[in-house]
């Protein structure tokens, strides 16, 4: 893997293994990548500063992917954050 990978369209780079597998897209269809950095998620672990898709830009994300348990994440994310 190089620096050119996550140039390319439609590359995604998994780590590690499932049920903690979690995949890096280069891009994602209905999020602009200036309107998802604006809305990010920063989150502190361990001293490390990790950056997360917003609320809104993961339940568009999700809904276009469509698969079934993007569809029982949506529910319960829209359970979960009900005020928001």
């Amino acid at each position: 893997m190089t620096a050119a990978d996550f140039m390319k369209k439609d590359f995604v780079t998994p780590l590690g293994y499932e049920p903690l597998r979690i995949d890096i897209l280069n891009d994602v269809d209905e999020v602009l990548f200036s309107t998802a950095w604006e809305h990010k998620k920063k989150v502190t672990y361990e001293g490390v500063v990790i950056n997360f898709i917003g609320y809104n830009e993961l339940l568009k994300r999700k809904a276009k992917a469509g698969r079934p348990q993007d569809m029982v994440d949506i529910t319960k994310l829209k359970a979960r954050n009900k005020n928001k």
